[in-house]
């Protein structure tokens, strides 16, 4: 008797059921052979740097808002953010890092304004880098 599965059709714990009762001393007491399909390859996902403002100065802080960063629309569009993007703000000053959401900020203002509870990590004049990440499934 001889017994194939399509790809997919076992996972979990019939598959590991079926290996079980197809080892090799399992079949040849009753007589099968079971082919089972090969594994689907693994798809790695991995987040990619995809936008980053490199050495920026903060040029405003705003404790009153509730939370976020301003960007100037114009950096915002040229760095390939999105307004409520999330992004990882790391202080070149300091060393502090912090996760926050995007704001598009005046155009043509050049304001990079860290608002509420940021504001208290990274201060006006200190230098930023401000970046955004993707999801990937390969390298491109």
């Amino acid at each position: 008797m001889r017994v194939q599965f399509p790809p997919g059709a076992l996972s979990g714990e019939v598959a590991e059921l079926v290996k079980a009762l197809t080892s090799k001393v399992s079949s040849q007491k009753l007589g099968l052979r079971v082919r089972l399909p090969p594994s689907p390859p693994l798809t790695i996902i991995r987040w990619i740097l995809r936008s980053k403002i490199h050495k920026a100065t903060v040029n405003q802080v705003n404790l009153n808002y509730i939370g976020s960063i301003s960007i100037d629309e114009e950096l915002i569009e040229k760095a390939g953010l999105w307004s409520g993007e999330k992004v990882l703000i790391v202080s070149n000053t300091t060393g502090v890092g912090l996760e926050t959401y995007v704001i598009p900020g005046k155009k043509g203002s050049g304001i990079i304004c860290m608002n509420g509870a940021a504001a208290h990590l990274i201060k006006e004049e200190e230098e930023v880098i401000i970046m955004g990440f993707e999801l990937q499934t390969n390298q491109s």
